[in-house]
C-alpha cells in the first residue's frame, strides 16, 4: 500500500469518526441526575447524625531512551468544525452512560497479564470458564456513553492518533491507581509486562513500544512515576528550581516531539487542605514545562466501594471458591450508587477510611482550577472517569481492598477514555 493510500484511509477512519460525535452531540440531553452533588452532603449529614460514634508481549524495547526512526513528526491540521466536536466531547464523554453486558467485548479485550501486584491477577488466573460465562464476569461490562462516543483503544488506533499529534513519549504520574491504569493500556496495546517488566521496580523504568505504519515507523516510550504522598508532590513542585533534574524531568525535556502526560495526585491526600496543596504542587510542576512540547490530561480520583465482594481479610484469599465466586453487577446509575453508598456509611457509624467521601470535592476543585487557567500555562484535558468508575462495585480485589480492582476490568476503561480523547484531540 501506498503512503498516498494509507493515508486516504487514515482520512477515511477519521471521517467516520466525526461522523460519531456529531451524532452524539445532536442528541446530547442535560442528565442532573447524573450530577453527583449530592454524595458529600450526604456523608455530612450521616456523619453529623452519629456524633457520638468514634472517629472515623515482551515485543517492546526495554532501554530508557527512544529511537525515532522518523525524522520529524507531522503537523496537523485540524478544521474548526472538527475541532468543535472533539473539545465537546472531551468535556462530556464519561458524563454520562451506563454499563452494558458484552460478551464479545470481553473477547475482543481479553490479555494477559502478569506482575508484582500478584493480588490483582488472582482472579483471572483461577478462572474456569463454562458455557454460560466465558469470561470472569466483570470483564464482560463495555461502557455505553450517552453523549460521545468512546473507542476502544487498538495499536493501530493509537499509533496513529499519536503520529497525528506528534507524540512520542506518554508520562504517567500518580499513585497505585495510575499503575493499574498504565498496565491496563500498554496491555490493551498488547504489551502486557512480563520478563523483567513484571517486577515492581521494573515497571518504573522506560519502556519504548515499537509502531509499524505503512508510511513511517517510529517509537512511542512509557514512563510511569509512582508520586503521591503530600511530601513527595511538595518535593516535586521544587524540583523546578534545582540544577539536577529528575528522570521525569529529563524525559519530558530531551524529547524533540511531544509528550502526553497524564496525571493524578493520588489517594494519600486525607484532607481538602492536603488535596490543594498536592494539587496546586503537581500542576505547577507541569507548568514548568515548555507547553507547546506536551499535552497535559488531568485523570479523576475515584474512590473504593465499602462493604466490596470478595469480604474477607487477605488471609481469606487461599480458601475462596474462585470456581463459583460471589456475581455482583455494576450499580444502574448514580442513584443507586449514592443510596448504598448512604447505607454502607450507616453500617459504618458515619466513619470512612481513607476518606474517599471527600474524592468527590477533590475533582470539583481540581476541575473549576484547571478551567479558570491563563493561556500562558500548560492547557490540561480533562479525563472523566470518576462518573462510570464509582458504577463499577464489582471486580474488586477485594479482601479489604475495596479501591483496586482485578485485572482485566474497569481500569481497562480509563485507557479507552484517553484513547478516544486523543482522538479528539487528533481529528
Amino acid at each position: 500500500m501506498s503512503p498516498r493510500n494509507s493515508i486516504s484511509r487514515r482520512h477515511i477512519f477519521k471521517g467516520i469518526y466525526i461522523l460519531l460525535l456529531i451524532t452524539a452531540v445532536s442528541r446530547l440531553v442535560i442528565d442532573t441526575d447524573n450530577q453527583s452533588s449530592l454524595l458529600s452532603s450526604t456523608i455530612a449529614s450521616i456523619t453529623n447524625s452519629n456524633t457520638k460514634s468514634e472517629g472515623e508481549g515482551e515485543g517492546g524495547r526495554r532501554k530508557g531512551e527512544m529511537t525515532n526512526r522518523t525524522n520529524t513528526m507531522p503537523s496537523k491540521v485540524v478544521s474548526k468544525e472538527s475541532e468543535s466536536l472533539g473539545n465537546t466531547c472531551l468535556v462530556l464523554r464519561g458524563s454520562n452512560g451506563r454499563w452494558v453486558q458484552d460478551w464479545q467485548y470481553a473477547n475482543r479485550s481479553k490479555y494477559p497479564n502478569h506482575g508484582s501486584y500478584t493480588t490483582w491477577h488472582i482472579a483471572d488466573q483461577n478462572f474456569t470458564s463454562t458455557p454460560e460465562q466465558p469470561f470472569r464476569l466483570a470483564t464482560s461490562w463495555r461502557w455505553e456513553d450517552a453523549k460521545c462516543p468512546v473507542m476502544e483503544v487498538s495499536l493501530k488506533g493509537f499509533c496513529q492518533a499519536c503520529y497525528d499529534l506528534g507524540i512520542t513519549r506518554v508520562l504517567i504520574v500518580g499513585d497505585s491507581l495510575s499503575i493499574q491504569f498504565a498496565q491496563s493500556l500498554q496491555s490493551l496495546l498488547g504489551f502486557p509486562p512480563i520478563g523483567r517488566r513484571a517486577g515492581f521496580n521494573g515497571r518504573f523504568n522506560p519502556f519504548s513500544m515499537p509502531c509499524q505504519m505503512k508510511y513511517s515507523s517510529f517509537e512511542i516510550t512509557f514512563l510511569l512515576s509512582r508520586i503521591s504522598p503530600l511530601s513527595d508532590l511538595i518535593a516535586l513542585s521544587k524540583e523546578s528550581n534545582t540544577t539536577s533534574p529528575t528522570p521525569q524531568r529529563h524525559f519530558v525535556e530531551s524529547n524533540p516531539n511531544q509528550t502526553a502526560i497524564v496525571a493524578n495526585t493520588g489517594s494519600w491526600l486525607h484532607s481538602m487542605e492536603d488535596y490543594k496543596q498536592g494539587f496546586d504542587s503537581l500542576i505547577s510542576w507541569i507548568d514548568s514545562f515548555d507547553q507547546s512540547k506536551i499535552l497535559a490530561f488531568y485523570r479523576e480520583t475515584i474512590p473504593g466501594h465499602l462493604g466490596c465482594i470478595p469480604a474477607g481479610e487477605k488471609e481469606d484469599v487461599s480458601n475462596f471458591d474462585w470456581i463459583n465466586p460471589v456475581q455482583v453487577e455494576p450499580y444502574a446509575n448514580y442513584r443507586d450508587y449514592l443510596d448504598n453508598v448512604t447505607l454502607e456509611l450507616r453500617r459504618n457509624n458515619g466513619t470512612v477510611d481513607y476518606h474517599w467521601g471527600l474524592f468527590e470535592d477533590y475533582n470539583v476543585y481540581s476541575r473549576s482550577k484547571l478551567a479558570d487557567r491563563s493561556p500562558t500555562k500548560v492547557k490540561f484535558h480533562w479525563l472523566n472517569v470518576y462518573n462510570s468508575t464509582i458504577l463499577r462495585r464489582d471486580g474488586h480485589v477485594g479482601f479489604g481492598d475495596c479501591l483496586h480492582y482485578y485485572m482485566p476490568g474497569p481500569t481497562d476503561w480509563w485507557a479507552h477514555f484517553f484513547f478516544s480523547a486523543l482522538l479528539d484531540l487528533s481529528i
